[in-house]
């Protein structure tokens, strides 16, 4: 079963967000003495938990996060999952019989592989700048390879250089900016524009 919420904020905040002091999880409005929490990389469960922890939160938001029906699903009952886990435990006995018996095996010819055919991908450093619409370039980008843990930032001058394998995928995201991916091809040289997302700052309501 579920139930949906909506996030909305009636009355949005006009306060420049970039002029507001800089705290642990987001920044300070000097205009109306408050707490303005980032929550542009939370989700939904998140957000949720923060708020049922404080009543009360002004927060920084992406536009898409706000003024939608989210959909919560409810906590099972303690009694149907100690019943599911009972079912579950003597269901084991059937595949641990099946397990004993004798498996059948067949013989199958490997073929060998010609190393001709296979193509061996190398990888290639690939280096570049990240600037914004202003085309101003922009320090601390994270520059990974998709489906990877391998990572890299940009510099103070927007530069950054990173060795991928052709058709790899570099994601560029950078907070308040929307994250861009681009396929790696032979040119070397890359250059890269990332937009800022539409913002929305204000008191939080939630809507059950």
């Amino acid at each position: 079963m579920t139930h949906k919420i909506k996030i909305s904020i009636p009355k949005p905040c006009h306060e420049n967000w970039l002029e507001m002091s800089v705290t642990e999880k987001g920044r300070f409005c000097a205009n109306c003495q408050k707490d303005v929490i980032d929550f542009t990389s939370c989700s939904d469960k998140e957000i949720l938990k923060y708020y049922n922890q404080n009543s009360k939160i002004c927060g920084r938001f992406n536009n898409n996060q706000v003024n939608r029906l989210i959909s919560i699903p409810k906590e099972k009952n303690t009694f149907w999952l100690i019943t599911a886990s009972i079912f579950a435990f003597f269901g084991l006995g059937s595949p641990i019989v099946k397990a004993q018996e004798s498996i059948k095996t067949e013989q199958v010819e490997k073929q060998e592989t010609n190393e001709k055919n296979v193509e061996v991908q190398e990888e290639i450093p690939y280096h570049g700048i990240v600037y914004d619409e202003n085309k101003l370039p922009l320090p601390g980008v994270n520059v990974m390879i998709k489906g990877t843990k391998i990572i890299t930032h940009t510099d103070l001058d927007g530069k950054f250089s990173i060795s991928a394998k052709k058709r790899d995928i570099l994601l560029f995201s950078y907070i308040g900016y929307n994250t861009v991916e681009f396929k790696v091809k032979n040119n070397p040289e890359i250059a890269i524009k990332i937009k800022a997302t539409s913002m929305m700052l204000g008191e939080v309501v939630i809507e059950q």
